[in-house]
């Protein structure tokens, strides 16, 4: 009964204290949680007040002469003792100190009430390993070079050392708008021991590049995250407290220099360059049969993308067919590879001997200072007719002679010969006679067919199937039966110009930059469409003679 009263009286007695305004401010106290502080780490400054106030009410902007802020966070707590109601409110601010030397961390106001200013000593790197003082975390910057060329790339290399575990964070490399960065593979972990204290360190490489001539200034890379330390506060497990950490390194500076006025051709700086490919010159290459080149430029100390284009030309006789170029490269072995492979399909058009002109990138030797060109040199190529489209000679028929007797040889041949010849050229009359009566009775339908059909149906099929190498290796085959001579592909386009367009898709479609699938039927549909080849040229079958036109 008596507890019924009690808790009748404090509930609402505690309730009118809450609703009660907030007092007036009368402390406002900031401390640091170290002093003095190695140049390019933070510091904790921890503003106090003993009243609630909001996070906009602390003015911070006296702050921003020395040091750079970062992450602010704010607390609040009310506590009731003894009756009396306390309230306070807590920030705790990530300072980095933008200088060495003795800065002073202004008085703070909050509502007329004025904080103890703090004098803080930020010490160099190199005086703070003197007096062996460790960071918690700092940033190490390498470059591989100071000076580089347009276009010529320089490796930045930034090592994290942490002192305590990671709770969460950022490792964030500088950024410039005239400049292109790109991370180099995957972060690298290892760890170190430094002046007797262990570090987890964590490495990072970035590929930097530029064009305009110039000094840069990147400025400094940063690390930003919570660390796990152990807490200033008591507490019965001993855990690890998060602390903010922020760190920057030292301002990164290089020059790229203008490009040398001497030079001639496309821009390419290296350390090293190469050009090689693989053409086989011993090996006896027939018509129309694809030839692949594969050619590689190889380079040191440069960019995939900074490597040009290969401009290849090939004499009269050969046709072209370019592929699609492969790039690629990176860091390999501590040096930075670049490769550019160029595949192209040379198709002959007619035997011979074929010399390919020799090729030439010019480009800058950066360690030389000179410039230099890689070179292939030129390459001789044998081209024979290609296999079964040997000359077709047609036969013409001769007419069946009885054989004469062989008369014994004599100084003087008297009249024989000329009774001879008077006697042939009877029998060839009475022949051509013979053959003039009878070819009024031919039947137009008895003549024979003219149009090639062994090479054309193989051909045909080929177009049917879409199948793109048969229809190559047929079509010769096919214009030389066709025409009644040896032809090649080229040859072939010029002698039936209705097959000069589906014969380049063909070769396109096969030998091209951009290859896609063959579709037959145009090929197909002009083979059909030429007319039977004339009989010009071709054997004369005579009809059988009529036996009542024979002399007796």
């Amino acid at each position: 009964m008596v507890t019924k009263r009690l808790l009748s009286l404090f509930v609402p007695m505690a309730l009118a204290l809450m609703a009660l305004p907030s007092w007036a401010i009368s402390q406002l106290s900031a401390t640091v949680d170290q002093n003095p502080v190695i140049q390019g780490q933070s510091v904790q400054l921890v503003v106090e007040a003993d009243a609630s106030a909001d996070r906009e009410d602390l003015d911070l902007s006296a702050l921003e002469a020395d040091f750079a802020i970062g992450r602010t966070n704010i607390n609040k707590s009310t506590q009731i003792i003894n009756m009396e109601m306390q309230r306070a409110t807590t920030w705790t601010i990530l300072l980095l100190p933008k200088r060495a030397g003795t800065l002073t961390i202004p008085a703070l106001e909050l509502d007329g009430v004025l904080s103890q200013p703090i004098q803080l000593r930020v010490l160099p790197p190199e005086q703070a390993k003197e007096l062996g003082q460790v960071p918690l975390a700092y940033i190490e910057t390498e470059l591989d070079r100071n000076r580089v060329l347009p276009g010529q790339p320089l490796i930045l290399t930034l090592k994290l050392f942490l002192g305590a575990e990671l709770q969460r964070g950022s490792l964030n490399a500088p950024e410039h708008p005239q400049l292109q960065l790109q991370q180099l593979g995957q972060d690298q972990s290892s760890s170190e021991i430094i002046e007797g204290k262990r570090y987890h360190v964590i490495e990072r490489q970035y590929l930097i590049s530029g064009d305009t001539p110039g000094e840069y200034d990147l400025g400094a890379a940063n690390f930003r995250g919570d660390l796990l330390v152990s807490g200033t506060r008591q507490d019965f497990f001993a855990r690890p407290q998060a602390r903010s950490m922020f760190s920057q390194s030292e301002p990164i500076r290089f020059t790229i220099e203008p490009r040398p006025v001497s030079y001639q051709g496309s821009w390419l700086v290296a350390d090293i360059v190469s050009l090689s490919d693989d053409l086989d010159t011993e090996t006896r290459f027939e018509v129309g049969q694809p030839i692949t080149r594969n050619l590689l430029l190889s380079a040191i100390g440069t960019t995939p993308d900074s490597l040009p284009e290969l401009t290849l030309s090939v004499p009269e006789g050969l046709r072209l067919y370019p592929d699609k170029t492969e790039r690629g490269g990176g860091p390999r072995d501590g040096q930075l590879i670049a490769q550019l492979k160029q595949s192209v399909a040379i198709v002959p058009n007619q035997p011979g001997s074929y010399t390919l002109p020799a090729l030439k990138v010019p480009w800058w030797n950066a360690r030389l200072k000179r410039q230099e060109w890689a070179e292939l040199p030129e390459r001789t190529i044998q081209v024979e007719p290609a296999s079964g489209l040997a000359p077709v000679t047609p036969a013409l028929p001769q007419p069946e002679t009885q054989p004469e007797p062989m008369a014994p040889a004599q100084t003087d041949a008297g009249f024989w010969p000329w009774l001879s010849l008077g006697l042939a050229l009877l029998w060839l009359a009475t022949l051509w006679w013979g053959w003039q009566r009878r070819r009024p009775q031919a039947q137009p339908a008895a003549q024979p067919q003219l149009r090639p059909l062994q090479a054309e149906k193989a051909l045909l099929q080929a177009c049917k199937d879409n199948d793109a190498d048969k229809a190559l290796a047929t079509l010769p085959r096919w214009g030389t039966e066709f025409l009644g001579r040896s032809v090649t592909l080229a040859q072939l386009g010029q002698a039936l110009p209705s097959l000069a367009q589906p014969i380049a898709a063909l070769q396109s479609s096969r030998y091209g930059s951009d290859p896609q699938p063959w579709q037959g039927d145009a090929l197909q549909a002009a083979v059909r469409a030429l007319p039977p080849p004339q009989a010009k040229g071709e054997p004369c079958h005579l009809p059988a003679m009529d036996p009542t036109t024979r002399m007796s």
